[in-house]
């Protein structure tokens, strides 16, 4: 954790400053000035009480800090006193109080604190007038805020090569432009310097990424005169409800974990009873099949057929499983499109029964010629219902020839319109006396 010293902390300017440095991780010692009445209450928050115009003393609190935390990263020299009458009407230990508190304790601190700097390549932030037209205190304000300034910008020119940065923050509020205008509470201001600005500044300062450094940074007012801002209406909000009941989560997991263990063991007595089904019904089928299945040398009869599976009774299952509903066996698949013999149809063999028939049906088993009858009848009822229907050609073929003939001596034989005929008579030719 970083160590950070700030002079006059208890003032509202010092505060917001190392409220903002706590927020950014440093532990601050808040140096000079009276505590009892400050708001900041922070574990990293650590007052030392000690008089800023005598400079033994302001050595003595530095090395403390020093030997205690090993080192200081950051010095922020706040800490201002300007008088309580003009410059004309000052004593000499007044004047003097103003510049040790001003210009002499910031010098004590960077003498004490410079080794510590240059090993951890510290920060140094003082606050002070940047022109003496805007300085406070007077004269001996202006000579103080001068000497600062130009202290160190001299401190930065030695000590930049070893890391140590440097920066004269100038937070310069209106002077002599009038009072400030009526504030509304929330109202920013906007004539005035403000504190969080201030702090703000010191956050960007330390947080910069570049290899550049900032030596000098003034901020000023946006406006001469506050602005006449209206307040913020509120608009009316209904009152909040209350919060329906539900039930609590616990309760839902407990549920949920009682539903989980009754459906196990549900499952468990399932799989129990389906296990008792399947005991005695694998050991009546491996009796059935021990007792039908034949000898090796024995052979069928012709007359005898192979047990098909559809066949099968239940005569053999055991009495537990008789009142059990049998399951419908799939159809055989069909070679072809329309009716299948059945005699050529033979499903496969699932069962124990079904592989008896197959090796059954495997053996050579004698021809018969009962299909091969039926085959050669209806060869020849084809060959005489071929021929019958040739005969009945051949009877029609002189009938459709002589109805062929009448219909063309029909159309030939139409009645045509008579045409009438004129005959033209020869012309009587006339005799030579006529013609003379």
């Amino acid at each position: 954790m970083d160590i950070a010293i700030v002079t006059g902390a208890s003032s509202a300017l010092g505060e917001a400053v190392s409220r903002r440095l706590i927020e950014l991780g440093f532990r601050v010692y808040g140096l000079g000035g009276d505590y009892s009445r400050c708001s900041l209450q922070n574990i990293n928050f650590k007052p030392v009480g000690c008089d800023l115009a005598d400079p033994e003393a302001v050595e003595k609190s530095a090395r403390a800090i020093v030997q205690k935390e090993k080192g200081v990263y950051l010095l922020v020299n706040n800490a201002k006193f300007f008088g309580k009458n003009a410059f004309p009407e000052m004593e000499n230990r007044e004047l003097e109080q103003v510049l040790r508190i001003n210009l002499l304790c910031p010098l004590v601190l960077l003498r004490t604190l410079a080794p510590s700097l240059r090993d951890l390549q510290g920060y140094v932030i003082q606050l002070g007038a940047s022109i003496a037209e805007t300085s406070s205190g007077g004269p001996a304000g202006a000579a103080a805020s001068g000497g600062l300034k130009w202290m160190g910008e001299r401190l930065f020119e030695d000590l930049r090569d070893e890391g140590v940065k440097v920066c004269h923050l100038s937070p310069e509020p209106n002077r002599g432009r009038g009072g400030r205008g009526r504030l509304f509470p929330g109202a920013l201001t906007q004539a005035a310097i403000d504190p969080e600005a201030v702090a703000q500044a010191v956050e960007q300062l330390l947080q910069s990424r570049f290899g550049n450094t900032i030596t000098e940074l003034v901020i000023r007012p946006l406006r001469t005169r506050e602005q006449e801002m209206e307040p913020v209406r509120r608009l009316p909000y209904p009152e909040p409800q209350p919060v329906p009941y539900t039930v609590p989560r616990e309760m839902i997991e407990a549920e949920e974990q009682l539903e989980e263990e009754d459906r196990l063991e549900s499952e468990k007595r399932r799989r129990k009873k389906r296990a008792e089904r399947k005991k005695p019904k694998t050991e009546g089928t491996a009796a059935s099949a021990a007792s039908e299945k034949p000898a090796a040398s024995e052979k069928p009869a012709a007359s005898e057929k192979p047990i098909a599976p559809d066949d099968a009774t239940s005569s053999d299952a055991p009495s537990a499983n008789r009142s059990r509903r049998r399951r419908r066996k799939p159809r055989p698949p069909m070679e072809a499109v329309g009716f299948l013999d059945p005699e050529k149809a033979q499903p496969k063999a699932s069962s124990p029964r079904a592989k008896v028939a197959e090796v059954t049906s495997a053996e050579p088993a004698p021809a018969k010629k009962a299909p091969a009858k039926k085959a050669a009848a209806k060869k020849a009822a084809k060959k005489a219902a071929r021929k019958s229907t040739a005969k009945k050609a051949v009877k029609k073929a002189p009938a459709k020839k002589a109805a062929a003939k009448k219909s063309t001596v029909k159309k030939t034989t139409r009645k045509t319109p008579a045409r009438k005929t004129t005959v033209r008579k020869p012309a009587a030719k006339k005799s030579g006396t006529e013609n003379a």
